[in-house]
């Protein structure tokens, strides 16, 4: 699983249009809150109905994030 995350981050931006997809405002205010929420030290409460794409925001959010450990 760590290695597969290594991976994820050296890919670079192209792997995030797969994680949230559209142009709408809406998609583009959630790839913004994934990014804030990934910059920050706080932690995220994602919820909601099934089928709604909490996994896909929460992999956004780990994208955005600060690795734990030297790359």
């Amino acid at each position: 699983m760590a290695s597969q995350n290594l991976d994820m981050m050296r890919r670079g931006p192209e792997r995030l249009p797969t994680l949230i997809l559209g142009n709408s405002l809406k998609a583009m205010r959630m790839r913004a809150d994934a990014e804030e929420a990934g910059n920050s030290d706080v932690r995220v409460l994602i919820a909601g109905e099934s089928g709604t794409g909490k996994t896909h925001m929460a992999r956004a959010i780990h994208y955005f994030g600060r690795p734990t450990s030297p790359l």
